[in-house]
């Protein structure tokens, strides 16, 4: 079934916004190189990232996500406002925040159990319990600022794909940036898919005034 076929049955079957209300979340996007895909999307933009409003389905023909679209809000006739009103509320329960250290990270991804790394606590990866676009999760009320209670630092945060981030303390802020960046920029080059790819650029939570905004923009 293709995308078309599915927003068919979407309003065909689902004639209510209440019908779906409670299976709407959301996912991130490169804005740039997404402009094409976005034209026809009520998205929200965060910096160079969009935040995108997907409906989640899961029944016997399958299971995925469809991008809501602006007809979708007539068809329904509700506001952009109302969508994500109910998406940031319905996101944060069927796709909850899941937060793990980068060696259970490494550990559940290549299946095999890793010893002898210090302090692994210093380098956590956000993401959803599906690890499945769950990048956004940094979005969710709260998820930055109780991880920057946990340093006690303002944190760096690392799109290191649409499905997770990379959060880490912003103490060395200058020596610690330069790195960073560097590593991102690699495995962007070498190790993600394109597909994949979230953006170029590092991210600085500040904990005092609870913004989270680009560190250094990046060409």
């Amino acid at each position: 079934m293709n995308t078309e076929e599915f927003e068919k049955i979407i309003e065909k079957t689902y004639t209510d916004f209440s019908d779906v209300a409670d299976r709407l979340s959301f996912k991130l996007m490169n804005l740039k190189k997404n402009k094409w895909v976005l034209s026809d999307v009520p998205y929200r933009q965060f910096e160079d990232l969009a935040l995108v409003p997907i409906y989640i389905f899961d029944d016997d023909g399958g299971s995925g996500n469809i991008l809501i679209k602006n007809n979708h809000l007539r068809y329904w006739d509700i506001t952009s406002e109302e969508l994500w009103e109910n998406v940031m509320e319905s996101a944060v329960k069927i796709a909850p925040v899941k937060i793990r250290n980068i060696i259970q990270t490494l550990e559940e991804i290549r299946k095999i159990r890793i010893i002898g790394y210090e302090n692994p606590d210093r380098m956590l990866v956000v993401s959803n319990e599906d690890n499945f676009f769950g990048a956004g999760a940094i979005f969710y009320p709260g998820v930055l600022k109780d991880l920057a209670g946990r340093f006690g630092t303002d944190l760096y945060v690392v799109p290191a794909s649409v499905h997770e981030v990379i959060v880490v303390s912003a103490k060395d802020k200058e020596d610690g940036y330069d790195i960073i960046h560097e590593i991102l920029e690699d495995v962007n080059a070498h190790d993600i898919p394109p597909m994949d790819i979230l953006s170029n650029n590092v991210y600085i939570y500040d904990c005092k005034s609870d913004k989270l905004s680009i560190c250094k923009e990046e060409k």
